[in-house]
């Protein structure tokens, strides 16, 4: 004897059902309920007909009543509203709204898939506005459609996956966008850090971007938005996206079982508190598949799934849902993100051990054009490597760098296994090195001993004083830097090693973290206590510096047929950091006003923007295909001040601290602008007494080199060395009368005067034993900040 099966609601859930029970059955009677005017369409698709992506509106409308029956002998009736379950009699209610007539319906299994419904706050000018919007039905986006012709500006509420695309659409049909998000990070089930690249890209795209921003109310029909912080936003329409419930009532009033949040809750087999009543889709509760806790993900996957297994459950197969990963992906204009299980946020909330990983490997081979750098975002249990969750954004290999991560996690697979998963590579594609195999590396470091913390903890260390070591290039410094950090380059990091600190732990940080890996690798085998903070600079930028992005400028006009064509550098092939370096390079070797064109990948931009911009360069910008190209020109020197110059001076020898100040005097009388920094033993140049710091009374020499020895000591100096010579000759007293008159000279002239604030420590000199009006300084962040002026070492 066939069943005769209901399934209300159709889409991705109801849909696939009725089309695998016909499959398993050729004789069940099947019927689908949909109250819409389509059964089976396209939803995830209907913001990209807002914006002309996909051209054609019955492109959305996946099958039709009459191709489903055609095809698989389906029932369905459209505008068909169930509005009450009799479980007892096991009969529906049905308005047929199209025909304005209410009949009863039969069944012996019934499924529902009603789907999830836009929340609608009591917002004070909501109800029945005739300009605000949602998207959750073909009908929706018609009403969006009609208002756009007529309109300049569109306010869309919601910072989740409807109103990121809804914005980006509409930005892309050419209006004005405001997108308001009440917390401080849209897209919510990503971290902070690496939603910060999707909150640049909005604002460089023109979206106006209000995080923390609650609306209050709206007047004129929705045309004006009424905001927390007491200001008014004028808009011609506004589209409210603020997230989704389970449209459950009509499950409520049949008296099945349901969640705190109203969600229909179901067994492994999809059955309701009604053994005869299965639910699906967006309306049900879930089981994370990870950790095994109760939740809600809408999302069209998960959906189809559970429709197939319902219909082998009702066919008599033996089925199990296993609960639901989450795996997602959003474009949002030039990125793509996307993410698979548990984040960082969810994880501390249940207070779970775990360990971060953050890299920067390359979408594809650096040498094969239009290569990026994804953010990869891994997250595991440190005791025995579980794959927790994973998140990414970039330009390409997003979702694949994902999905590979979600089968592993379904697979049993942990962290260390990902270093050996064999996966596709040819230089357009990938690397060979692929970004899950060096997740999978990172991760082993680890377990072997690497101590790892994530670069967006800078600020933190740098406020408790740890000692924080940047090992990138002078060039990548100067284009941006935490000025804590002591900054010694990789190359030269082995001739240094006396400089650091072996009682307590070292912090380092390069670009990404590679470097630092490096840097870490080194230092551990030396003997000192390092911590490698992943993600590097650019992790700890790119949070920082997020909602400090412009605009993309429009395309310059074309300049006269008879202009100098600009240099063009091709920088896509090269790895962090030779972007930088190499555009350093020529453009201190630019003519001044000849234009250096700069064609760089788009996760290159900010550090190489920074730095030509440091050195007075104008800058035009452009984008297309993931490349950044950055029309650079050196500024002149007609108008500018004479080039600097800077002595510094580690000398104890008095005459010749008299002979560099009086070159320095000379040169500042001619109008060129002069620095004089006094370091190490010449610092006592600057003491208002001779006799200040390690020397104070001190008579003779003895007694002058035994309380010196602390201040060698801290510059790990050999004491027996140079030190006998040294002091006589910082002892001489028959040059301090002219080195005092050099000194007078200097500073009514208005050379700066200039004290190493590291060598005033080791001689115990404080700010007010310096003469006026010297200033102290950091050397490491002069030295690196000193481009536009000749340095000169006495």
């Amino acid at each position: 004897m066939s069943k005769k099966v209901i399934i209300i609601g159709g889409v991705a859930g109801g849909a696939s059902c009725a089309a695998r029970l016909r499959r398993l059955d050729e004789e069940a009677e099947i019927l689908i309920l949909e109250r819409g005017d389509a059964v089976s369409f396209a939803n995830c698709g209907l913001p990209y007909h807002l914006s002309g992506a996909i051209a054609k509106r019955e492109a959305l409308i996946l099958q039709s009543p009459e191709s489903l029956h055609s095809r698989f002998n389906l029932d369905v009736r459209l505008h068909a509203t169930v509005t009450a379950i009799d479980r007892a009699a096991k009969t529906l209610t049905v308005q047929d709204t199209a025909g304005n007539r209410t009949y009863t319906e039969a069944y012996d299994v019934l499924v529902l898939s009603p789907g999830a419904e836009p929340v609608s706050p009591p917002i004070e000018g909501l109800a029945g506005a005739s300009h605000i919007h949602r998207l959750r039905h073909l009908a929706d986006m018609d009403g969006i459609l009609a208002e756009i012709p007529q309109a300049r500006h569109a306010t869309v509420i919601g910072g989740g996956f409807i109103g990121l695309e809804v914005a980006e659409n509409l930005r892309e049909r050419g209006l004005d966008v405001a997108l308001l998000e009440g917390s401080p990070q849209v897209l919510g089930p990503l971290d902070p850090e690496v939603v910060a690249p999707l909150h640049t890209e909005l604002l460089s795209q023109g979206i106006d971007l209000r995080l923390e921003t609650q609306v209050t109310g709206f007047a004129d029909e929705g045309r004006t938005v009424h905001l927390n912080d007491g200001s008014s936003l004028e808009t011609d329409f506004t589209v409210l996206a603020i997230g989704v419930r389970p449209e459950s009532d009509l499950t409520k009033a049949a008296g099945l079982d349901l969640s705190d949040r109203g969600a229909i809750l179901v067994n492994d087999q999809l059955q309701t508190s009604d053994p005869d009543i299965y639910a699906v889709g967006d309306a049900i509760q879930v089981r994370d598949f990870v950790l095994g806790y109760d939740t809600l993900v809408p999302l069209a996957g998960p959906a189809n799934r559970q429709g197939k297994l319902v219909a082998d459950h009702i066919c008599g197969r033996e089925v199990a849902y296993q609960g639901t990963l989450g795996s997602s992906v959003l474009k949002c204009f030039r990125l793509t993100a996307a993410s698979c299980g548990n984040n960082e946020k969810t994880l501390k909330k249940m207070d779970l051990p775990y360990q971060a990983l953050h890299l920067y490997p390359s979408d594809h081979a650096g040498y094969y054009p239009g290569a990026n750098s994804l953010l990869l975002k891994v997250l595991y249990r440190p005791s025995d490597g579980a794959l927790y969750g994973a998140q990414c954004v970039g330009h390409s290999e997003v979702h694949k760098t994902i999905d590979i991560i979600a089968t592993a996690i379904y697979g049993g697979l942990s962290v260390y296994d990902l270093a050996d998963l064999e996966l596709c590579y040819a230089p357009p594609y990938s690397t060979a090195k692929a970004p899950v195999n060096f997740a999978g590396y990172v991760a082993q470091n680890v377990r072997d001993g690497l101590a790892i913390q994530p670069a967006t903890c800078l600020d933190d260390l740098a406020a408790d004083g740890a000692y924080i070591l940047d090992v990138r290039t002078p060039a990548e410094y100067k284009a941006g830097h935490i000025k804590e950090a002591t900054l010694i380059p990789l190359d030269d990091l082995r001739g240094r090693l006396d400089d650091l600190p072996k009682d307590r732990p070292i912090y380092i940080h390069c670009a990404i973290g590679l470097r630092g890996y490096y840097a870490a690798r080194l230092l551990t085998q030396k003997g000192f206590d390092v911590v490698n903070l992943g993600g590097g600079f650019r992790l700890y930028s790119g949070l920082k510096n997020q909602l400090k992005a412009r605009p993309l400028p429009a395309a310059p006009a074309p300049g006269p047929a008879d202009q100098t064509a600009p240099t063009s550098l091709d920088l896509t092939g090269l790895r962090c950091p030779e972007p930088i370096l190499e555009a350093a390079r020529h453009l201190a070797a630019a003519p001044a006003g000849q234009p250096l064109r700069l064609v760089l990948p788009d996760s290159q931009v900010e550090e190489v923007r920074r730095y030509c911009t440091a050195q007075g360069a104008s800058i035009e910008e452009s984008r297309a295909n993931g490349t950044t190209t950055l029309t650079v020109t050196p500024a002149g020197r007609t108008d500018q001040a004479p080039r600097g110059l800077a002595f510094v001076l580690y000398t104890a020898d008095p005459k010749k601290i008299t002979t560099a100040l009086t070159l320095a005097t000379s040169a500042r009388a001619q109008g060129v602008p002069v620095d004089t920094v006094f370091a190490y033993w010449a610092i006592r140049s600057l003491a208002k007494s001779p006799d200040a710091g390690p020397f104070a009374g001190s008579n003779d020499l003895t007694t002058g080199l035994t309380r010196a020895a602390d201040f060698l000591a801290r510059f790990h100096m050999d004491p027996t060395d140079r030190l006998a010579g040294c002091l006589r000759r910082s002892l001489n007293k028959p040059s301090q009368p002219d080195l005092q008159a050099a000194l007078d000279r200097a500073r009514t002239a208005g050379v700066n005067l200039l004290a190493c604030r590291t060598s005033m420590e080791a001689f115990r000199l404080t700010d007010g034993d310096l003469i006026d009006p010297a200033q102290p300084v950091d050397l490491n962040d002069y030295l690196n900040r000193s481009d536009r002026q000749t340095t000169l070492y006495i």
